[in-house]
């Protein structure tokens, strides 16, 4: 009997990648350092000073997980309007002047190729060397793409901060009950103020690119009043 070989290949094709993907890779790339400070470590650093004051000045861990419940509640009013707030901006920056539009939706000719060649090198770099040059390149190509794309951030940002405070309200009541099978005290307070400490990040960074964006459409307005 004559035995036939099957030789199974997978074909992988490139797919384009998604927008939310998109969007947060090209934030990191169009963003300067100094945005990046402003944006993701004085939130950080602002969260971890009061959760490391919270977990010694509270003995309970209950009333810091109490402290955690309140602030979820209270973020998700507080993300709902920015959300909005940025959702309407896009809305301000497309009306403003065919004229500034047209000059804000051109590349720069001297973009660096040495920075766009390391960018199309990065799989084979490691996770460090990809790091660095996402921060550390700041390629402006196109103006326009650059502060549309700052607003979709935001707002991509502050649905997913939505969705999980809508999602952990609901949850709560039950961690203390999950927590009985931690008998450590410590080990309690440790996850509790790790998770604060992220999570306040979280709700702080998406407050503050709405905060500098606020003076990107600050900027539009007073361009269209003096045209």
């Amino acid at each position: 009997m004559m035995s036939m070989e099957y030789k199974i290949v997978h074909k992988r094709e490139n797919k384009p990648i998604g927008f939310i993907r998109k969007s947060i890779l090209y934030y990191l790339r169009s963003s300067t350092p100094k945005e990046l400070s402003f944006d993701w470590i004085f939130p950080f650093a602002l969260s971890l000073c009061i959760f490391v004051i919270l977990a010694f000045s509270i003995y309970h861990n209950t009333s810091i997980l109490n402290i955690i419940k309140k602030m979820n509640d209270a973020s998700i009013n507080v993300i709902a309007i920015l959300a909005g707030f940025n959702t309407a901006s896009l809305a301000i920056i497309f009306s403003a002047s065919n004229n500034l539009l047209s000059k804000l939706n051109t590349n720069n000719d001297s973009v660096n190729k040495e920075l766009k060649q390391k960018f199309s090198d990065m799989p084979k770099q490691s996770i460090f060397q990809r790091a660095k040059v996402i921060i550390f390149s700041n390629t402006k190509e196109n103006v326009l793409k650059i502060t549309v794309n700052f607003f979709c951030y935001a707002i991509i940002i502050q649905l997913i901060v939505l969705i999980i405070c809508l999602m952990t309200s609901m949850t709560y009541s039950f961690v203390p009950k999950i927590s009985h099978f931690i008998s450590n005290y410590y080990v309690d307070k440790v996850i509790l103020t790790s998770y604060g400490v992220f999570w306040l990040t979280l709700v702080l960074h998406s407050v503050f690119i709405s905060i500098r964006n606020v003076e990107i459409i600050y900027g539009f307005i007073m361009y269209k009043d003096n045209d």
